[in-house]
Order: C-alpha cells, then structure tokens, then sequence
C-alpha cells in the first residue's frame, strides 16, 4: 500500500494544530494558590465522565487536600505557541535562505530582506494559527458548564 507525501505532512499539521496543549487550573480553596492538574482534556463533560463529579489534588503551596467540582477547573493558554514560534523563525529563516541563495538573488541585500520578510512571515502565521486553535480549545472548555 502506497502513502502519499502530500497526505503525510497534511495529516502532521493537523495533528499538530488539534493537540490539545492547555493546562487545566485550579485554585485552592485556603491559600488560593493556582494549581496545575495533572491531566488534559478537551471540555469539562469528558473530564467529569473520566474523572468523577468531585476532583480532589493536594495543593502544591500549602499541602492540603482540596475537593472541587469539574466546573471549578478553569483552562489556560500553555506558553507553547511562543516555543512553536521560535522554532518556526528558525525553519522559516534556514529554509528561506536556501530558497533565496539558491533560486531567487544572488546581490547580498536582497537575499537579506527576503530572508527576513519570508521567515517572519512564515513563522507568524505559523504562531497565529497555533495561538488560535488553543484559544478556541481554551475558551471552548471554559464556557459549557457540567
């Protein structure tokens, strides 16, 4: 059986703009220190079907046992995307310059420019897109209740 490549890297970006790179938050109940669970899941009815309609943690500041409801875990944004970003101006910056250098000028200025403008653009639109499909998992959990 044959794959296609152009299949293959459809189905990485994919994969890579569905995961789900949120932290779920909780605050304690007698220091109100933020806690981080230690599980991801996409909305809060998976999370109460897994989970249970009590989710107790220890508190990582005080040390003591907190009991909550699933609509008391709130989501946040993982500082991902800027890690995403970085790695995308790198890419973006090598794979220009090969771009550049090989095919498009051959005077140092412009192939500087180029560079610049084609690995920003690129590893802008990469962050944005990711930045969004996490925003929109992040406020899909927060706004339905259980």
């Amino acid at each position: 059986m044959q794959v296609k490549i152009g299949y293959n890297k459809l189905f990485v970006i994919t994969v890579l703009f569905k995961t789900r790179t949120m932290k779920l938050k909780c605050s304690c109940l007698y220091c109100h220190a933020e806690n981080i669970l230690p599980f991801v899941y996409s909305d809060r009815a998976v999370m109460s079907r897994n989970v249970g309609n009590i989710i107790s943690f220890t508190c990582s500041n005080c040390n003591k046992l907190c009991v909550l409801s699933p609509n008391e875990v709130r989501a946040k944004e993982s500082s991902l995307s800027k890690v995403v970003f970085t790695i995308s101006l790198f890419l973006g910056g090598f794979g220009s310059w090969w771009l550049v250098d090989k095919y498009l000028s051959k005077d140092y200025i412009v192939a500087v420019v180029m560079v610049v403008a084609l690995s920003l653009s690129f590893s802008t639109i990469v962050a944005i897109l990711f930045a969004l499909s996490e925003r929109r998992s992040v406020s899909l959990f927060n706004k339905y209740y259980v």
